[in-house]
């Protein structure tokens, strides 16, 4: 159901046109979308053993919401990643380990970081985190000294996304209508200035690398999943 469906005491309502094609509610969408946001941020985070079981357990449980899936256009590639994430074998983090170091960590043969992407010869790559570490902190955020990623790294960016997902949720849950407008505002601000100017370059440059293991199916997934982001909140190119 659309936020315009319930338009009660002449308040203000909110909605994007695809939402109102959906069998959801926008708490419900809301919600969904910081599920697949929180999974795409871990798998991007060094796959140790206990990372991936609990992956492989997370995915095992989406796999049972078949009805939710099924009106998602991403649907056959998120289920792609969901059933080889729920079927792994015993063992297999090791090799899904050397995957991950070759692909984004040794040598990587496709840099997991926004400002590879938008400032190749690195000039601006202090002033891209700036204004990412201000984005995090104006949202209440603050990276902890403690973190192994910097703040462009692809995982930081996706968990962001999904926090602002869950501002989403909770707006919807108390009913502030004006907080709902600001938080959607920020996701497709943020979409627009940063994920989609390098997710597609990094994109390309992990499929280059032909990753035979999970990977190629996780870039492919997320791929899918924010174009219809981009879909969703009708981002325009600047």
């Amino acid at each position: 159901m659309s936020s315009s469906d319930n338009n009660e005491g002449g308040k203000e309502t909110i909605s994007f046109p695809f939402f109102s094609s959906l069998p959801l509610s926008e708490l419900e969408l809301a919600r969904t979308r910081q599920v697949i946001y929180q999974l795409f941020g871990s798998l991007f985070l060094y796959p140790n053993g206990d990372r991936l079981a609990k992956l492989q357990m997370a995915a095992q449980e989406l796999l049972k919401e078949d009805d939710l899936w099924s009106v998602f256009p991403f649907r056959a590639s998120w289920l792609r990643l969901l059933n080889c994430l729920a079927a792994l074998p015993a063992g297999e983090n090791v090799s899904v380990e050397e995957e991950y170091v070759q692909l984004f960590s040794v040598n990587p043969k496709a840099i997991p970081n926004e400002s590879v992407y938008i400032n190749p010869e690195g000039g601006a790559c202090g002033l891209i985190i700036a204004h990412l570490e201000d984005e995090y902190t104006a949202a209440g955020l603050a990276l902890s000294p403690a973190a192994v990623e910097a703040p462009d790294h692809i995982a930081v960016e996706l968990e962001f996304m999904a926090f602002l997902c869950d501002q989403e949720v909770q707006a919807w849950e108390t009913g502030a209508d004006e907080a709902t407008v600001q938080v959607r505002r920020q996701q497709s601000d943020f979409l627009n200035k940063h994920l989609k100017k390098w997710f597609p370059g990094f994109a390309r440059s992990t499929k280059a690398a032909n990753p035979v293991h999970l990977y190629g199916i996780v870039i492919e997934a997320a791929f899918f999943f924010l174009r219809h982001e981009l879909d969703l909140f009708q981002v325009q190119s600047s």
